[in-house]
């Protein structure tokens, strides 16, 4: 119990130490993934994943990916105007699940903002100047579909440093600990974690945690085979996550066969 304890505390101290140089790092890649946060949002807000109260800011985007569904599932895309989708609703173009994975952190964020408001509203004008612009005041001030990209990089920041998190008991099955934090800090900044994953909320941060949960399940059935069981269910959403992570799905279930 007391190893359980002590690999508990070091992987909390990994996520923490990740997410902080994740967050602080100052590029940011919200390209393609710019509906995620809406989509999240209108999941929380609205309890669907269309798009249609945003469409002010699809036509200012250029309805870019954004596809058309109808009612009888006819499928339009790539959409130019509104006029094409008159009897439809508006999705974006990727694969819904990294919103439903990053929606939680986004109702943490939205509410955890609104409610340090009275805290956070008298320092801004105080803030160094890149964090009184346009897009980090809103964020700050709690306004995620403003502040959409800096909420991007915390949330996909936040993904990132758990699967580097959860790398460390993965190698703990078979290693030490100074060996186990050398595979971790190898997976945080000697691979597209840090340069991609953490930079905006795209399909790479969800697909590497759902893997990560998947090798720490398989690794515990290393010792005690019921927990294979639960390895399922991560490595099917991470096919919805991202459709090539079906040679991940593959590889997990030849190991369960063998």
């Amino acid at each position: 119990m007391r190893t359980l304890r002590a690999d508990l505390w070091m992987a909390a101290i990994v996520f923490c130490l990740c997410s902080v140089v994740y967050v602080v790092s100052p590029n940011a890649t919200s390209f393609d993934s710019r509906w995620t946060i809406p989509t999240a949002l209108s999941l929380l807000h609205h309890g669907d994943v269309n798009l249609d109260e945003y469409l002010p800011l699809l036509v200012r985007d250029g309805f870019y990916h954004i596809e058309c569904v109808t009612v009888t599932k006819a499928r339009t895309f790539p959409l130019t105007d509104a006029g094409q989708c008159p009897a439809g609703h508006y999705y974006n173009f990727y694969p819904v699940a990294v919103a439903i994975i990053a929606a939680p952190a986004v109702f943490v964020l939205e509410h955890g903002l609104t409610a340090a408001q009275p805290l956070i509203r008298p320092l801004i004008p105080h803030l160094p100047g890149q964090l009184r612009r346009d897009m980090p005041r809103r964020f700050l001030e709690g306004d995620l579909l403003g502040g959409a990209p800096v909420a991007e990089v915390v949330i996909a920041s936040w993904i990132t440093a758990l699967s580097v998190a959860l790398m460390y008991p993965v190698a703990r099955e078979f290693l030490g600990t100074p060996q186990s934090l050398a595979i971790a800090g190898l997976c945080a900044f000697a691979t597209p974690a840090w340069s991609t994953a953490s930079r905006g909320l795209w399909q790479h941060g969800p697909s590497m945690l759902l893997l990560a949960l998947t090798l720490w399940l398989a690794a515990r059935a290393h010792r005690d085979p019921r927990w294979i069981r639960f390895a399922g269910a991560p490595a099917a959403l991470a096919f919805y996550v991202r459709p090539t992570n079906a040679v991940w799905l593959a590889a997990i279930t030849l190991f369960v066969f063998v």
